[in-house]
């Protein structure tokens, strides 16, 4: 199910984009801008957007609370550095490419298909690809690591189907072996926008 959401960027390290609900960053100050992200077991420091907000997979969603610069120094240069109090410009490149209205590898005015689903407690995305690309291990590695800051974060597996219409599937073996369990026809399949 769709949600309304704020985009979060990562402050430290590769750009990172993660999602978190409009509703818990509205009930934070105003002023607020740096805050903490839950990603697994850890609360990560990141920069708010506000300026937008964007409809997002539910499962999608990560859990946020306020902090501020003393928290986090890292989050509080990239704001410095616009001279704005906007997020820093590697954190905008990286907003334009995580935004999950245009979410995937492909050209700039195409489409990918893909499910967010949970299993045994764990988020994932679920991305159609060619069947190609799943048998290609080292294509196929680069196409996840490509997608996954795009879908939050969360762990991408690849999919695609054989003669036969059986999933084909790529990615951590055991999602894969969860997946294995899951009927296609049974995830919540969407498009998502490129570009």
């Amino acid at each position: 199910m769709a949600a309304w959401a704020y985009a979060c960027h990562s402050c430290g390290g590769e750009p990172t984009t993660w999602y978190v609900p409009q509703a818990a960053v509205e009930e934070m100050p105003r002023d607020v801008r740096i805050v903490r992200v839950r990603v697994g077991s850890e609360w990560l420091g990141a920069v708010v957007d506000r300026s937008r907000r964007v409809s997002v997979e539910g499962l999608l969603l990560r859990e946020v609370i306020a902090s501020n610069a003393a928290d986090c120094p890292e989050c509080a240069d990239a704001l410095s550095a616009s001279g704005s109090g906007r997020v820093g410009q590697q954190a905008v490149s990286a907003a334009r490419e995580a935004d999950l209205s245009a979410t995937a590898t492909e050209p700039p005015g195409s489409a990918v298909q893909a499910a967010a689903i949970s299993l045994a407690g764990i988020r994932l995305a679920v991305v159609a690809v060619s069947r190609d690309l799943v048998r290609s291990p080292g294509e196929a590695d680069m196409a996840i690591d490509d997608l996954r800051p795009r879908f939050g974060g969360v762990p991408v597996v690849l999919t695609a189907q054989n003669d036969e219409g059986a999933p084909i599937y790529y990615g951590d073996r055991e999602l894969v072996e969860m997946l294995a369990e899951v009927p296609l026809e049974k995830m919540p399949w969407r498009e998502y926008r490129i570009g």
